[in-house]
């Protein structure tokens, strides 16, 4: 008997997968994943950089537009609207779920997991990724996008956890007015100079 969490995640994965396209094509594939989201193309930076500054998606060829942090907004305008764009904070605890081209594969795959901390300038994520995942969609339980996948953070004893950036930074990249932070959390980055205690060793999905 199928779960009810099961049947939420099967509904989730149908609504999201439209929005999740592969980088490349099957000439020069890319191992990342960028996001329709408000009509409009995001993906991650540092997908970029392996992709010599374009995005390339069935054959178009699409310049970067605006960057903030490891987010990029393209310069296309996309027919579909795709996922909608959450407005209100995360909340440590919440489920989230990540759907991104794993390994090269034309077909996403979907992970699931929780909010395990917000911090100022990035949330850290518990759930594992396949290599290729960067560039993901990261959304709530009702399919808001709250992220893309930035990269895997690993300390000393070699636990890792997943990372993205701030809701804020998805706002801005977008150009919309970014939602209110936490002065608690604004002021604790002035203090600590935004630095990670989880910094030994990074690796981009």
């Amino acid at each position: 008997m199928t779960s009810l969490l099961a049947i939420a995640a099967i509904s989730l994965y149908s609504i999201v997968r439209p929005a999740v396209l592969p980088l490349g094509d099957d000439s020069d594939p890319i191992y990342c994943s960028a996001v329709v989201v408000e009509h409009r193309l995001v993906t991650a930076s540092h997908c970029l950089r392996v992709a010599d500054g374009k995005v390339r998606i069935g054959g178009e060829v699409w310049p970067a537009s605006r960057q903030v942090r490891d987010l990029t907004l393209m310069y296309v305008e996309m027919p579909q609207r795709g996922l909608v764009l959450r407005r209100t904070a995360l909340r440590v605890g919440e489920e989230v779920f990540v759907l991104g081209h794993a390994l090269g594969e034309v077909e996403p795959t979907l992970r699931r997991g929780i909010i395990a901390a917000v911090h100022a300038d990035r949330v850290w994520l518990d759930l594992e990724l396949l290599k290729g995942m960067s560039g993901g969609a990261v959304v709530d339980q009702d399919g808001r996008l709250i992220g893309l996948v930035k990269q895997v953070r690993y300390d000393a004893d070699d636990n890792r956890i997943t990372e993205i950036d701030t809701l804020e930074a998805l706002h801005q990249v977008l150009g919309l007015r970014p939602i209110t932070s936490s002065p608690i959390a604004n002021k604790a980055a002035r203090a600590t100079g935004g630095d990670s205690r989880i910094k030994q060793r990074t690796r981009f999905p």
